[in-house]
């Protein structure tokens, strides 16, 4: 008899215990749903509360990794990033190889100006996944600040096909072209640039470019073409009064040498490019 009383007992605390972990887990549930509707509307101080509760609630769980990827997105968000850090760190404690937090914290690396660290990091996410665009893209960022262009270009290179329209990715290619010396190259995708979405600075590098292979007449074009859709861009009419300058046409020169000054370029650049008479 005091067997089946244990038993008993037993049967109860283990549906007590079940009863109990549904609860929990529906609630811890609510709670991840929560964050992310708070993530959306952008209130990240709701969704950091909720996420902590959530991680407090199974504190052992494997799926904390996810969790805590996203409550450090969610601290970088709010400026936190020594807190951000140290959540991306303990998810990485329980997933090591989450390409996910570990292309997070490259990334928060980076915004905090340590370039080694980021660089290691993305250096492992792509050793687990070569395929993935992010941690490349940021690794590339990463080296082109730290003025590695050669290893930003080899990034780049991947990212970039024939078929790409991201004028960013274009320009950023183009830059490390020039600076590696192949200035032809880096022409043709600030020219892909345009195509992809124009803006004053892609008419101006390429006119810039132009200009230093002496190619006056298509610099001109070029430059002609982003002053009639840009006309408050100061650096293209410096641009084309330094060709005038160049083809011998002073009062030309002269004239947009003033337009220059009046649309904001710096007194001194100008003088460096048009002297003034």
């Amino acid at each position: 008899m005091r067997a089946a009383g244990m038993m008993r007992r037993i049967a109860i605390w283990i549906a007590i215990a079940a009863a109990s972990a549904t609860a929990n887990g529906q609630e811890r549930l609510e709670l991840v749903d929560s964050a992310n509707y708070y993530i959306k509307e952008n209130r990240l101080p709701d969704a950091e509360r909720c996420l902590k509760s959530a991680l407090r609630m199974e504190p052992g769980s494997r799926q904390n990794a996810l969790l805590l990827s996203n409550l450090g997105l969610v601290q970088a968000g709010l400026g936190k990033w020594d807190e951000a850090l140290e959540s991306y760190s303990v998810g990485l404690n329980i997933s090591p190889s989450s390409t996910v937090l570990l292309t997070n914290r490259g990334g928060l690396f980076l915004e905090m100006n340590r370039p080694e660290e980021c660089i290691a990091d993305l250096t492992r996410a792509l050793e687990i996944d070569s395929t993935l665009m992010r941690p490349r893209l940021l690794r590339a960022t990463c080296n082109m600040m730290r003025e590695d262009f050669k290893g930003a270009e080899k990034d780049l290179n991947v990212l970039v096909c024939d078929t790409t329209k991201d004028d960013v990715l274009l320009a950023m290619l183009a830059q490390c072209k020039e600076i590696s010396g192949n200035r032809q190259g880096a022409e043709a995708l600030i020219e892909r640039a345009i195509k992809a979405s124009p803006s004053p600075r892609y008419y101006y590098d390429l006119g810039r470019m132009l200009i230093l292979d002496e190619d006056f007449d298509k610099s001109r074009s070029i430059v002609n073409e982003g002053i009639d859709k840009y006309p408050d861009s100061g650096e293209l009419y410096l641009l084309r009064g330094y060709i005038h300058r160049k083809r011998f046409l002073p009062a030309e020169a002269q004239a947009d040498r003033e337009i220059a000054l009046r649309k904001g370029v710096d007194e001194r650049l100008v003088d460096a490019w048009i002297p003034k008479k």
